[in-house]
């Protein structure tokens, strides 16, 4: 991949982060706090470091990522690439968001002295650059336009395991946490 080309999907990443990056974090927040989605929630303040408001905040994200697929679906499902794609981008957008959420729980500086927004937007776009080099094995473009859509599936798996990961390291061993009972809701087998 071209050092050009790179650079373009990192600007055009970048550019959608900083468009919707503010609406992932309030309905992240929203969901947090028990607000109604759409309610503006000021996030300049970390979250509280106990255990109670994390664990409320946790248990919460199942429900929250079966609402984003929910809205997500029917455009996964239209058959058009465009839609398909932007779909991908507003999910992948939340789901940073709760990263984002979840980082305020850990001491500042941690995610490499950099701001958790920041962070999280840099790695996302790591996270696509390598998809779409190991998906067009002969060459930027050599795949098409459906590698849009499967790149941004792949991302969309890597930040949801993410999100396992930080949820393990912050309540994972919590004896208050059902661990087992969570991962099957995130994953969508429970019953």
């Amino acid at each position: 991949m071209t050092d050009t080309v790179i650079k373009k999907y990192r600007d055009e990443w970048l550019k959608r982060v900083i468009e919707r990056r503010n609406i992932a974090d309030r309905v992240a927040v929203s969901l947090m706090v028990g607000t109604k989605r759409g309610t503006e929630v000021s996030t300049a303040q970390p979250l509280p470091a106990s255990s109670a408001p994390l664990l409320t905040y946790v248990e919460s994200l199942p429900e929250l990522k079966s609402k984003l697929l929910e809205k997500a679906q029917p455009e996964w499902d239209s058959g058009v690439t465009a839609r398909m794609v932007q779909a991908n981008y507003d999910y992948i957008d939340a789901l940073e968001g709760i990263l984002i959420s979840l980082a305020s729980y850990y001491p500042p500086g941690t995610f490499s002295g950099k701001e958790p927004h920041e962070y999280f937007s840099e790695m996302v776009s790591s996270r696509f650059q390598w998809h779409r080099a190991h998906l067009e094995p002969a060459g930027p473009g050599s795949g098409g336009t459906i590698v849009n859509t499967i790149c941004g599936g792949h991302v969309s798996d890597d930040i949801e395991k993410m999100v396992v990961d930080m949820v393990m390291s912050l309540v994972g061993y919590n004896d208050e946490f059902n661990w087992k009972s969570w991962n099957r809701k995130w994953s969508g087998k429970a019953t």
